[in-house]
């Protein structure tokens, strides 16, 4: 997986690199830590508001996420599960659609807010709190995985031990969806670790792996067929595939 040095970004997403090593494993527990402390204001993220209001960029980002709303409202059929699923953004909208989804993170609050957003939706998931790398389904128990804005967030020496796992739990020749964060002008991949403000002053570190067309594809290629890449806004990058037959 080839990266190239972090430069500039203009999408919203510019905090300072942390200045701490921290190995794989612990930085998985911080970020852990920190999504579920997040979990009652994640929503100003979607919004662009609060600590999350860019000016130059809010129009850019709002045009982009209706963009991966349509797709994920399009997506998948039959039991989907959406891995890392929030504060539920995502979760109602395949709800809505008609697909039966089990909805799995790690964080309790995050579970919480995602039942109160299902709620407000008067739609219904099925709930799971569990390990994205160690998923708690049986073989072939799905027929369809998605997964917004988590895989940025995998270590690399992750990527493939993730997603074995994912072909393993869906169904052979089912779909498979990512929508994630990437950079305007970015093909392959930068990976930095960030510092990441909460409302109460504090500060987190996250692993933030961006990835172009050409990197994101090169990595998922191993583990796909019919796979189709492309960037939305520049500030996205969405990817579907089929898992090997």
């Amino acid at each position: 997986m080839s990266e190239q040095p972090t430069t500039g970004k203009s999408t919203g997403f510019d905090y300072d690199p942390w200045e701490r090593d921290l190995d794989g494993e612990a930085l998985k527990q911080a970020m852990q830590f920190y999504y579920d402390e997040r979990a009652g204001e994640y929503v100003d993220w979607f919004l662009r508001t609060g600590l999350y209001d860019r000016p130059e960029t809010n129009q850019a980002f709002l045009a982009g996420l209706r963009k991966l709303e349509e797709r994920v409202t399009a997506f998948g059929q039959g039991r989907v599960l959406e891995v890392a699923c929030g504060i539920g953004w995502w979760t109602s909208l395949l709800a809505l659609a008609g697909r039966e989804v089990i909805a799995l993170d790690y964080g309790p609050r995050m579970l919480r807010e995602c039942r109160k957003r299902l709620d407000v939706n008067e739609t219904d998931a099925a709930l799971v709190r569990g390990n994205a790398y160690a998923l708690p389904l049986a073989d072939n128990s799905v027929d369809s995985c998605f997964f917004g804005f988590f895989f940025s967030h995998v270590p690399h020496e992750d990527v493939a031990p993730f997603l074995r796992d994912v072909g393993r739990v869906v169904c052979p020749g089912g779909s498979v969806c990512i929508v994630d964060s990437s950079l305007p002008h970015l093909d392959q991949v930068e990976t930095e670790v960030q510092t990441r403000p909460l409302r109460d002053g504090s500060l987190h570190p996250a692993l933030k792996v961006y990835y172009g067309v050409q990197g994101l594809t090169q990595v998922l290629a191993p583990f796909a067929d019919q796979l189709e890449v492309e960037k939305v806004e520049g500030l996205f990058v969405s990817a579907t595939y089929r898992t090997p037959v």
